[in-house]
């Protein structure tokens, strides 16, 4: 981000801010309302700003996350 901060997502929705000159990882959530076997293998932001999910495990495409409740 902005802030120099990393974001970590794992392949089961799990979400992490790292503080990378600190190495300090702060638990911000699970993304929720994803299908049952879509696994978060992939993401980006796109051009306004939006986190995009891909899944390697899923056809089901790709989902928009708010960031502020990730669902």
């Amino acid at each position: 981000d902005k802030q120099g901060n990393l974001y970590v997502i794992s392949a089961y929705h799990t979400v992490f801010k790292v503080d990378v000159p600190n190495r300090t990882a702060v638990y911000l959530g699970n993304i929720k309302g994803l299908p049952a076997n879509y696994t978060t293998n992939g993401a980006a932001v796109n051009e306004v700003g939006e986190l995009i999910v891909s899944s390697a495990n899923s056809t089901e495409g790709y989902f928009k996350v708010n960031m502020i409740n990730w669902e």
